[in-house]
């Protein structure tokens, strides 16, 4: 499935000029962000269903980060959404590293293709929401045209609408009630 994003500059007008800047420049000042969906997986959203704790997805900026190992999202997300809490990350940056939690979640692409995945939750920057890290995008060939301001994305492993990255995590954490609840899903 390929999927190109242009990077079109909000037009800003000051005294009746009108200014933009062009798209090669937009993406170089905001980086690769794409629209995503992301949400609870399905057994958790049952069991809050039961709690009547209605959660809905969340459409959100994600930004296309080849240095993130895997895929964080903000600490409001995750409280927004009430993703199921599993355990604590050995994480490294740059400055340093951390312990941090992990929550299992739903991400959805425009192109139709969804992931269940587990994310990292820490503080991000205010232009996005979450970082799509590597475990995400070694299913990608990615295409960044700096000079044109657009990237295509060519999702190349996907063997069915559902792509399952962590099936024996997945299995662990939700034991049989996810599997039976998400069998008839593909």
């Amino acid at each position: 499935m390929i999927y190109s994003y242009s990077f079109d500059a909000p037009k800003i007008v000051i005294e009746g000029v009108v200014y933009q800047q062009s798209r090669s420049q937009w993406l170089a000042l905001t980086g690769p962000v794409i629209p995503v969906t992301i949400n609870n997986v399905p057994a958790v959203i049952d069991k809050l269903n039961e709690s009547a704790i209605k959660v809905e997805p969340i459409k959100i900026r994600a930004l296309v980060d080849s240095g993130a190992a895997m895929c964080v999202v903000s600490q409001s997300i995750v409280d927004k959404l009430h993703l199921h809490f599993e355990k604590y990350t050995e994480v490294g940056y740059v400055q340093g590293g951390d312990k941090l939690k992990t929550y299992a979640a739903l991400i959805k692409f425009d192109w139709g293709v969804e992931y269940f995945i587990p994310v990292v939750a820490c503080t991000l920057d205010s232009q996005f929401e979450m970082l799509i890290g590597r475990d995400i995008l070694s299913h990608w060939d990615i295409s960044y045209n700096g000079k044109e301001g657009i990237i295509t994305i060519n999702d190349t492993n996907v063997p069915s609408s559902i792509v399952n990255i962590f099936t024996e995590w997945l299995r662990k954490t939700f034991g049989m009630f996810f599997l039976a609840k998400t069998k008839g899903t593909e």
